[in-house]
């Protein structure tokens, strides 16, 4: 009998119920700071997994988070994943920037490919448009220092939010 040998790498993912981050945003405006913290935590242990893996995502961003009942986070769309130590675990020879301009860290904007570090930069600026209904910066960012002024910014939030971030 001949033993099955694998012919490609390849992902296989669940089918969710849920609603896009994106989707939920542009409905609500912002997110009440104690379920955006919840779902940011959320977020943090889909991290940790993947990071404990040797994957870094390179793209998180609204668009790519899924909501299901009871904010139960999901993580989608691999597409530019890199696996630690490899060179590639997807095609991305487009461009030296990978990535969403809005959710970008600063690695990924010089060019270079990133870490799990990387993935926390873009959680934190998920974070911050989950309390504020805003992106930190628009795309132009990539290509100026639009993102050092709007880091030097504070958004007017409700006071007990200071207390939770």
């Amino acid at each position: 009998m001949e033993q099955w040998k694998p012919s490609r790498v390849y992902m296989v993912m669940e089918w969710v119920e849920g609603r896009l981050l994106r989707h939920i945003l542009a409905e609500a405006g912002k997110i009440d700071p104690p379920r955006a913290v919840r779902m940011a935590l959320a977020l943090c242990d889909a991290l940790d997994y993947i990071h404990s893996h040797g994957v870094i995502h390179r793209d998180l961003k609204p668009e790519n988070i899924m909501v299901g009942c009871e904010d139960q986070i999901k993580l989608i769309d691999f597409g530019i994943a890199a696996k630690a130590g490899a060179r590639r675990l997807t095609f991305g020879k487009l461009s030296n920037i990978m990535g969403t301009a809005e959710y970008i860290s600063p690695e990924q904007i010089r060019g270079r490919r990133g870490d799990a570090r990387s993935d926390l930069y873009s959680l934190g600026v998920v974070l911050y448009e989950m309390l504020t209904g805003k992106a930190i910066s628009g795309p132009q960012s990539v290509c100026g220092d639009e993102r050092a002024a709007a880091s030097r910014s504070r958004p007017a939030t409700r006071s007990e939010s200071h207390s939770i971030i």
